[in-house]
């Protein structure tokens, strides 16, 4: 054997030895790469367009607007409620908006809640209804809920048990639809898809304004 021939072996043997002598990652060190799966899945914004564009799908508001624009009208804005506070709403400008969900643990039931932005006084009228629909990942769609002019006045935040045939993939789309003739009077506070009860999710008070806004949804375990 040459010196060549030689040294190509030696490496190979040296090789060999690195490779069997490396530790293998433990368990919960490869456990740790792999995506996490939460249980709440909060949405406060909208991707798409800025609200200053023509094309956009929500208009974002303050708490101070909304509240002066009720009380021309003798109401009074209901604030926007805990878990989640930042005091903005976005308006629905569109018919039809869609909110994916992702990331959720699969095979858990969830509930669907949805601030919408409501009022206390004289009860003036809303033109028309919302219709809560879910789509789950094979484009199977069901209505789960209505929202009128008693939940616009309501004490209480709308809620709706999302089926557990459409959540069980751990994803799904949540689709609200208006039926009215004039769209930008709704709005909405956040969405919250949990299978907790919504008093046992922690309290988060966020400082931001629609300029300041992330991703869109907030995910906690």
């Amino acid at each position: 054997m040459n010196l060549s021939s030689w040294s190509l072996s030696y490496m190979r043997f040296v090789c060999l030895m690195l490779i069997l002598h490396t530790p293998l990652p433990a368990a919960d060190s490869v456990q740790s790469v792999l995506p996490q799966r939460v249980d709440t899945f909060i949405i406060n914004e909208v991707s798409g367009p800025p609200d200053t564009s023509s094309d956009a799908s929500v208009k974002y508001i303050d708490y101070r607007a909304i509240n002066g624009r009720a009380r021309s009208m003798k109401l009074t804005a209901v604030a926007d409620a805990e878990p989640y506070v930042d005091n903005t709403a976005f308006f629905l400008l569109h018919p039809r908006i869609e909110f994916p969900v992702t990331g959720l643990e699969k095979g858990r039931r969830y509930n669907l809640f949805i601030d919408f932005v409501r009022y206390r006084g004289r009860k003036v009228p809303f033109d028309g209804i919302l219709k809560i629909f879910i789509r789950d990942a094979y484009g199977n769609e069901q209505l789960v809920g209505t929202a009128d002019d008693r939940v616009f006045y309501s004490d209480k935040i709308f809620a709706a048990e999302i089926p557990f045939n459409l959540s069980y993939p751990g994803s799904f789309t949540i689709i609200i639809h208006e039926y009215s003739m004039k769209t930008g009077n709704r709005g909405i506070w956040d969405i919250i898809v949990t299978s907790k009860n919504i008093g046992e999710i922690d309290v988060i008070k966020a400082q931001t304004g629609p300029g300041l806004k992330g991703s869109g949804a907030k995910i906690f375990n």
